[in-house]
């Protein structure tokens, strides 16, 4: 068993429809076999499955078919470039599994273009070409915490040693060896004052693997120069749509002609120790294998205006960075990840009994029971506890987001409260004062939102 083509091309919808075929071996079929597809911003930093609202990977059973998936993922940002693998797994024995190989936006199996690009490849590698390591370069992601100011939104320094001048955490993907052709007189004289530094420009011509952009890096092996991409342009075949209802007219990139500046030694990227650039979490790539955010190790950062708000009656600051948000339905949300976001760490004052329980804050800033008998726990209220904790023990609160519990069986539509117990409630109690905590989202799950307490009129 092999495949025999995968292809990936973009929908009207700017989606990414991904489809593939199998050759069978003898006695094989490809009912035997299901299919996982994986994807990546960047081909040398790992590929995570396509998973569904469950977070578990999608497959394709191959008796059931037909072999493709329409990755509903709509692209925002054109400087990123999707790379697809499709993983193969016999159903008898999933230890029997291999990939596809890696393809991309405007790289198809068709016979005439495969042919062409192959004497691009071999022309490079076996006649004119140098071997050369390619690094591209982090064009989003969780921002570096040494240059990056949140108010200013720009880097605070030019030379940074944290991101290598990026201003993004690590700031350069895996290299990539590649063979490159470089034009046999490069060099660019220009008239130039004494100080000045001198860059050479190169004309350079690659294969449609890597796909690169400006600003990534270039270093010949031969001579160790390196060099920064400041222009791409690209050799194109067209390719007309096979299924005007799904796919959209393509062109099949088949070589990219770049235009190279040589570096200064002084700059930052010559600093780059190539054989050792750190990996990039898998979670900062957003589970794409290559960027959304990572949680656990960047640091909250309190923003200014203009998310910053006063009516005149409420005053909120939100205290997190635009990492923690994501577009959901094309609203912005906050991501849901209980024991990083949303959630705080106190100490509690006293015996919290279980978990699930309404908290608020006393004159310490110390965790106790929340109780609406009680006027002075007006503004205290926090959030709901997610443990049982003595007296000084640490805490967790879930001060908004999302949270599920097998055991609740709410009624959609109406609001949650909290009990004389400190117990979360659909029915508004007869107390001092009573507030909306939470609102329902399925039977088993809330969405933590403290709304303004009010008073009972006396």
């Amino acid at each position: 068993m092999q495949f025999s083509i995968t292809e990936v091309v973009k929908t009207k919808n700017n989606t990414f429809y991904v489809e593939w075929d199998m050759t069978p071996g003898s006695g094989e079929s490809v009912d035997d076999w299901k299919f996982q597809i994986h994807w990546a911003f960047d081909p040398a930093s790992g590929f995570l499955p396509v998973t569904d609202e469950n977070d578990d990977p999608i497959e394709i059973d191959g008796a059931v078919g037909p072999l493709v998936y329409d990755h509903q993922h709509l692209q925002y940002d054109f400087n990123k470039d999707r790379y697809y693998k499709v993983l193969a797994i016999f159903k008898a024995d999933e230890d029997i599994n291999f990939f596809s190989s890696i393809v991309y936006i405007g790289m198809y199996s068709d016979g005439h273009h495969e042919t062409m690009r192959h004497a691009e490849e071999t022309l490079y590698s076996m006649y004119h070409g140098e071997p050369c390591i390619i690094i591209k370069r982090k064009s989003f992601g969780a921002r570096c915490p040494t240059c990056w100011s949140v108010q200013r939104q720009q880097r605070t320094k030019t030379h940074c040693d944290t991101c290598n001048g990026t201003g993004y955490v690590v700031g350069y993907y895996q290299p990539i060896i590649i063979q490159i052709s470089f034009d046999s007189d490069p060099k660019k004289v220009d008239s130039q004052k004494e100080w000045e530094n001198v860059y050479d420009t190169k004309r350079a011509r690659l294969s449609n693997y890597p796909l690169v952009r400006s600003k990534d890096l270039i270093v010949n092996q031969d001579d160790n120069k390196r060099y920064v991409i400041s222009h791409v342009e690209t050799t194109k075949l067209p390719r007309v749509s096979q299924d005007a209802q799904i796919l959209s007219k393509q062109n099949y990139i088949l070589s990219q002609l770049l235009t190279l500046e040589e570096l200064n030694p002084d700059d930052n990227e010559y600093f780059i120790d190539t054989d050792n650039i750190p990996e990039i979490p898998l979670s900062d790539e957003g589970q794409t294998g290559s960027t959304l955010p990572f949680f656990n190790d960047h640091m909250p950062a309190t923003v200014d205006a203009p998310l910053e708000i006063d009516n005149g009656q409420q005053h909120i600051v939100l205290n997190y960075s635009t990492d923690d948000f994501e577009l959901v339905s094309g609203a912005l949300a906050l991501k849901n990840s209980t024991g990083s976001l949303g959630t705080e760490v106190y100490e509690a004052a006293e015996v919290i009994p279980t978990a699930l329980k309404v908290v608020a804050v006393n004159d310490d800033g110390k965790i106790i029971l929340a109780d609406h008998m009680d006027i002075t726990h007006l503004n205290r209220v926090v959030g709901v506890s997610l443990s049982a904790a003595a007296i000084g023990n640490q805490i967790l609160v879930q001060k908004f987001g999302r949270l599920v519990y097998s055991g609740w069986n709410w009624t959609i539509g109406r609001s949650i409260f909290f009990n004389s117990d400190s117990d979360l409630v659909q029915d508004p109690q007869a107390t001092a004062f009573w507030m909306i905590v939470a609102k329902p989202v399925q039977t088993d799950r809330i969405e933590i939102h403290l709304r303004v307490p009010v008073m009972r009129a006396e």
